[in-house]
């Protein structure tokens, strides 16, 4: 018997519910939940979920206390006949529950925390408690090496992170329908795994999941947790023995980035337990690892798991240093990574004045986020008001995520990780990093994702070049989008599930030709070795191809210039702010926004121009191209016309993208 129909302060609700928009987001509760039914035999409640603490009175008599957000739990009914419920239900992030003293989870930190019985009450005319622990699930997954073995086959972790936000439903139990488009939605795009960061989905997630033949990373919900530890291991107990039985989940961590607030002793036990209550089961004590968010350098783990967020062009230098080496040969997971923020769209968002982008505390509250800015950038920044403004923004920092996703992803799979989970599946308050919008909307076509995101993926293998400076060499900077004029080489290679033998067809400009190719599964290899003339100051696409997949990649010559064409600018410095991350640009000069219209991230990315620095460079006089932060909205010009004369902050030289920029520059420099 499912019970739906309640009441709460005198109005009728239907249970699932969360107190909402008629309460104040800072209200904690107690909320009186009173319901009636009848009972013909003795039984059990079975509540699925309720936040955070529940007090629950049968016929007028205490029968339960239960604190926990995530596992359900039942209560023994042994009257008959009319049965009188009341549930007294207190949300945490007042002070009566503080979120860090009990596994809260993440959400409280993308929006706010959420009070009520957010998932269905059930009642059972039988005498067994129907809560029976389930056994765990049979061990499907191991590694070997950095390879991911699932049922013994070869498996690249292709993930996306998802932290349980559902703004319609201001509550994490999607029903099955929800969960079911969801999954069809990131598998068609070439995800293989979902994983579900510091919440429990409901168990129809996990079992749609297996029927998709999907996978699943249960992580735990500890995150910037207090000492309240004998609380965090009842709770974890509860969840992973309800959990533990979904054939879907193949890893488990205790906690994210849990850094310095866990002790050595209290992860390992907690990591103990874990492997015990699972029999076995691939684990590790905290997403992100110490080596990456500092505490203690000793964890526990069957595998390595990292959160590298950094700008494109540090990636490949920060994947280097995480790579296994000469240290012990552990799988290596990016548990969390590569999140771009994209432009949201401002206009809609104000036109349609959803409560979680509200200023009125008691709709939208700060509460314990760190990032609480949507509410002033709606009110102020001009993006919220001019649709075209908007729009063009928009689409310029679409093609900026897609390149950075594309682009990581190719550099992973040229070396020997286990996988990734990319963060993250949706927008939320905080953040617009997702692969769908704030209406469930898809960023991008599943063709065009699931050619970097599927079974098998192409990537540019860099030049070796080490220019030599100040009596040394040094890395240098690879430019895989321009090209000089002349004669150029061009190596690709493959990375595959499961392995590919055959034909790879290949083309650049009226040039083309074709390779057999070997590759062993989860072992990226070249396949292709190509030199090619390139006409002057001419735009290329070279494509490759099997029967199953293709790949293209632009790119531009330009023509070699000489010796003394390039002269010094007036000044330049670096922009205390990340070239992509949390990035968009406004070309407000018509030469710039010609040269970088359809390409700014190539351009970026080759000009390796923008990075933290300590001192702020300051652009004098009128601003010609404005980096836009997507979080806080605040406008950063990089290149300025002063006096007749250009600052920016562009670093130039004689690469062929510098070449391109320089030369625009210049041309507005003489108008």
């Amino acid at each position: 018997m499912v019970l739906s129909n309640w009441q709460l302060g005198g109005s009728s609700v239907s249970v699932p519910h969360v107190w909402g928009v008629d309460r104040d987001l800072r209200w904690e509760g107690p909320a009186i939940y009173e319901t009636t039914f009848v009972a013909d035999k003795p039984g059990w409640l079975v509540f699925h979920g309720v936040s955070a603490l529940a007090r629950v009175f049968v016929n007028g008599e205490l029968s339960c206390e239960h604190l926990g957000i995530w596992d359900a739990f039942s209560v023994r009914v042994n009257a008959v006949g009319a049965i009188t419920l009341r549930v007294e239900v207190t949300k945490n992030g007042g002070g009566t529950i503080p979120v860090a003293s009990i596994a809260s989870g993440f959400l409280p930190f993308v929006f706010g925390t959420f009070g009520g019985i957010y998932k269905a009450v059930e009642f059972f005319e039988q005498n067994n408690d129907p809560l029976k622990e389930h056994p765990p699930a049979p061990l499907r997954a191991r590694f070997d090496g950095h390879k991911l073995l699932v049922d013994e086959k070869p498996v690249f972790f292709r993930g996306i992170l998802h932290w349980g936000w559902y703004q319609e439903l201001r509550h994490p139990a999607p029903d099955r329908d929800t969960c079911l488009k969801e999954i069809e939605a990131v598998k068609a795009m070439g995800f293989n795994c979902v994983k579900f960061c510091l919440w429990a989905p409901p168990h129809h997630y996990l079992e749609e999941l297996e029927r998709a033949e999907m996978l699943a990373w249960m992580e735990l919900p500890i995150w910037n947790p207090g000492q309240n530890i004998e609380q965090f291991k009842i709770e974890l107990e509860r969840i992973v023995k309800q959990y533990r039985h979904h054939r879907s989940i193949v890893l488990w961590t205790i906690g994210c980035e849990l850094g310095h607030q866990m002790s050595r002793d209290a992860r390992r036990e907690l990591f103990d337990n874990v492997k015990e209550w699972t029999d076995g089961a691939l684990v590790k004590d905290s997403s992100g690892g110490a080596e990456m968010y500092g505490g203690d350098p000793v964890e526990f783990g069957d595998f390595e798991d990292f959160h590298p967020y950094c700008d494109l062009e540090n990636y490949p230098s920060v994947l280097a240093s995480l790579q296994a080496g000469p240290r012990n040969n552990k799988g290596i997971l990016l548990g969390e990574c590569n999140d771009f923020d994209s432009h949201r769209d401002l206009p809609r968002v104000v036109r349609e004045a959803p409560y979680w982008a509200s200023a009125d505390p008691a709709l939208s509250d700060q509460g314990v986020r760190w990032q609480f800015d949507l509410p002033t950038v709606l009110a102020n920044s001009k993006f919220a008001r001019d649709q075209e403004a908007s729009r063009k923004l928009q689409q310029q920092s679409l093609e900026m995520k897609l390149f950075v996703h594309r682009t990581f992803q190719e550099w992973l799979r040229a070396r020997e990780f286990s996988g990734s989970v990319i963060t993250g599946i949706a927008d939320t308050p905080i953040s617009t990093s997702g692969f769908f919008d704030d209406w469930g909307e898809p960023k991008f076509s599943k063709e065009v994702v699931r050619k970097f995101m599927g079974t098998d993926a192409f990537f540019l293998i860099p030049q070796r070049r080490l220019p030599w400076v100040c009596s040394g060499n040094r890395v240098g900077r690879w430019d895989a989008w321009h090209v000089f004029d002349g004669w150029n080489r061009v190596q690709v290679g493959m990375h595959s599930e499961s392995g590919f033998e055959g034909d790879i067809e290949w083309r650049i400009g009226n040039q083309l030709g074709m390779a057999t190719a070997r590759v062993e599964p989860l072992s990226p290899v070249q396949v292709l070795d190509v030199t090619w003339s390139a006409a002057p100051d001419t735009s290329y696409e070279l494509e490759v191809r099997t029967a199953n997949n293709s790949q293209s990649w632009p790119i531009e010559s330009v023509h070699k210039p000489s010796t003394n064409e390039l002269v010094s600018l007036e000044s330049w410095g670096s922009v205390p702010a990340p070239a992509f991350r949390e990035a968009a640009y406004e070309f407000l000069h018509p030469e710039l926004e010609k040269l970088f219209s359809g390409k700014p991230h190539t351009l970026f990315m080759a000009l390796e121009s923008m990075f933290l620095a300590e001192d702020e460079y300051e652009i004098t006089g009128e601003p010609l191209m404005v980096r836009i932060d997507t979080r806080t909205y605040r406008e950063l010009p990089v290149v300025g016309i002063d006096s007749g004369h250009i600052t920016h902050s562009l670093r130039v030289g004689a690469d062929p993208a510098a070449v391109l920029v320089q030369r625009a520059i210049e041309r507005i420099a003489t108008e």
